[in-house]
C-alpha cells in the first residue's frame, strides 16, 4: 500500500490565539417595533455574541445592516436566548433587531478577542 503525506509542508498554520476571548460584556437594549438602524455595531474584535429576549414580544434578528418581517435570520420568542452556531466563522458586522408585534427589550452580550 502506498504512503500518503497528510501534512504537506505547504499547510498553513493555525492561529490558536484567535480562540482566546474576554468575558462577555452585557447591556440591555430597547428594540423598536420598526427597523431604524442596526442596534449592535460592527466589531472587528468580536469573538461571539448572544441575545436574550427580555420583553413581551418576539424579536426579529438578522446579521446585517437591515431587518424586516420578510428578511430576518431568527425570530427570538420572549424569554428565549439566541447565539450563533459555534461551528460557523465569527461574524464581525452589524446586527439588526426589530420587535415583531410591538417594541421589546433584550440583553445583548458580546465577547471580544484577547
Amino acid at each position: 500500500m502506498p504512503f500518503s503525506n497528510l501534512n504537506p509542508p505547504t499547510q498553513s498554520s493555525i492561529n490558536v490565539a484567535e480562540d482566546i476571548r474576554n468575558a462577555k460584556v452585557c447591556a440591555t437594549v430597547a428594540v423598536p417595533a420598526t427597523f431604524t438602524a442596526p442596534l449592535i455595531a460592527a466589531n472587528a474584535n468580536r469573538a461571539t455574541y448572544s441575545i436574550y429576549n427580555l420583553g413581551p414580544n418576539p424579536i426579529l434578528m438578522r446579521e446585517g445592516a437591515t431587518v424586516s418581517a420578510a428578511l430576518h435570520e431568527a425570530a427570538i420568542p420572549p424569554g428565549f436566548y439566541w447565539y450563533p452556531d459555534p461551528g460557523e466563522p465569527r461574524y464581525l458586522g452589524a446586527i439588526s433587531l426589530m420587535g415583531s408585534g410591538g417594541a421589546s427589550n433584550c440583553q445583548v452580550c458580546e465577547a471580544t478577542l484577547v
